[in-house]
Formats: structure tokens, C-alpha cells, sequence
């Protein structure tokens, strides 16, 4: 909106123009039938999707609200709130959700039951997880990938009431994807020397952005990043003094 209202877009087309005044006037309520420049448009302008938008803001029908989703590709960000507790909802949303979605909603979709030992949501969640590919094309980072394992393993959000019993399947295959992301980082082909702080104090408090995991799992992490991802690496851990850590290319994270 605010770009909008700086920028002063022309518009290519009455339904163009309907559509930026329907966005700067925070939605239909707002919505000016005749404005100042530009032809004068109407609700009937507006596409379709936006349309649609509008009447699942009120509906109490929730085929309206699967309609939305599965013919208009409707995000768990356009559906209201009251919906965001129906599994059906849920289901929907799933057939093509991206993974950084996905990751995301892994415990709200446990919560309200969708994701249940061996049954069709779950394998699915599974089979995109074991997929490289979709990974490297999600440009997911090992590390996005750990806070979200952690944190769903864990049953329950650091901020907020969601709680959830982790599903067995969805924990391992989340163990299986950190892994797998290494395979989408590129080396620098130059030489690192890490050193770690290995003392105490990182067992203290959790990385910025990560909940879940502490500093001294995210470093960890990361030492394990450039292990299995640079050509020349050697790793130290400093506390009282410096020592060899031994972490090479096929160091698990534990």
C-alpha cells in the first residue's frame, strides 16, 4: 500500500486500476467507485481471486473457503483466522504449500490432527522432505532446517500456547532433510580455519531467529556446514585453552 501510494503506478487497465485502489483502500469498505485520475472502476473490476478473497473474509461456508485454495491457490496467509483450526483447511492448503510453508505449519497441521501416523498428509510431508531437489529449489539452509526440527520435536512454540505431540515420521524426516540440504550449498574453494567457543556459557539461551536451538548447536551446525560443504577446512575449540575438535566431512551433528 504504501508503495503504491508513492510510486503513483499508472494503470494499463480498469481492472489494474481496480485492483491498486482496492490495495490502497485497505479492501472493499474502503473501495472508491470513481477516483480523482484514471477511468472510474467498480467492485465488478476487480479479478476474480480478489473477489473471492472478500466473500471468505465473512463466509461461513467452508466450501467457499476450499474452493479458494484449491482453484485460486489461496496461502494459509489468505485464509481468515477462524479457519486456520479446520483440518480440511489444512488438507487443502497441503497440495501446494512451498516447503518454507511447510516447515513452518508442520505444528499447527499436528495440532488440529491432520498429520497422524502413516496417512496420506504425513507421507506426503515425509517424500518432500527426503527430496533434494525440492529442497535446493526451496533454498532451504541447514540451518532454517534445524530450528524447525528442533522446535517441532520440542511440542510446543517457544512463544504462544501451541502445543502438539511430534509425529515420530515427520521428526525423523526432518533429521534425514538437514542433512540433505548440505547437498544445495556451494564451497567458497578457499581455506577456513574455524575456531569454536567451546565453554559453558554456550549451552546459555537460544540464536537469534532459531528457537530451539543454543549456541552451541548452532555452532555446531555451522561448523558442520562448512566440514561437509569447503574443500580445506580444520575446526579448534578454545575455553581455558585451544584444542583440536576432529570434526571432518562425515561428522554427524551429534
Amino acid at each position: 500500500r504504501d508503495l503504491l501510494r508513492l510510486s503513483h503506478p499508472l494503470a494499463r487497465t480498469n481492472s489494474q486500476n481496480a485492483l491498486f485502489q482496492w490495495v490502497t483502500a485497505k479492501g472493499l469498505e474502503g473501495f472508491v467507485a470513481e477516483p480523482k485520475k484514471g477511468k472510474p472502476v467498480s467492485a465488478k473490476d476487480l479479478p476474480a481471486s480478489v473477489e473471492l478473497f472478500e466473500q471468505t473474509r465473512h463466509t461461513k461456508d467452508k466450501k467457499l473457503v476450499l474452493r479458494a485454495i484449491r482453484d485460486h491457490r489461496f496461502t494459509h496467509e489468505m485464509v481468515p483466522s477462524e479457519w486456520k483450526n479446520d483440518r480440511d483447511v489444512w488438507a487443502t492448503l497441503l497440495d501446494e504449500m512451498p516447503m518454507t510453508a511447510m516447515l513452518r505449519s508442520l505444528a499447527k497441521m499436528t495440532a488440529v490432527g491432520l498429520l497422524g501416523p502413516l496417512n496420506g498428509p504425513t507421507r506426503k510431508i515425509v517424500k518432500s522432505l527426503n527430496d533434494a531437489n525440492k529442497l535446493k529449489k526451496a533454498r532451504l539452509h541447514p540451518l532454517s532446517i534445524l530450528g524447525a526440527w528442533k522446535v517441532y520435536a520440542q511440542g510446543h512454540g517457544e512463544k504462544g500456547q501451541l502445543s502438539w505431540t511430534p509425529n515420530a515420521e515427520i521428526v525423523a524426516a526432518l533429521e534425514d532433510a538437514f542433512s540433505l540440504a548440505f547437498t544445495t550449498l556451494e564451497s567458497t574453494n578457499k581455506r577456513h580455519l574455524l575456531a569454536i567457543d567451546v565453554s559453558g556459557s554456550m549451552t546459555c539461551g537460544t540464536l537469534a531467529g532459531l528457537p530451539g536451538v543454543n549456541p552451541r548447536l548452532g555452532s555446531a551446525a555451522m561448523a558442520m556446514v562448512t566440514a561437509k560443504t569447503e574443500t580445506a577446512a580444520h575446526f579448534m575449540g578454545f575455553s581455558h585453552h585451544l584444542v583440536e575438535l576432529g570434526i571432518t566431512r562425515k561428522s554427524s551433528l551429534a
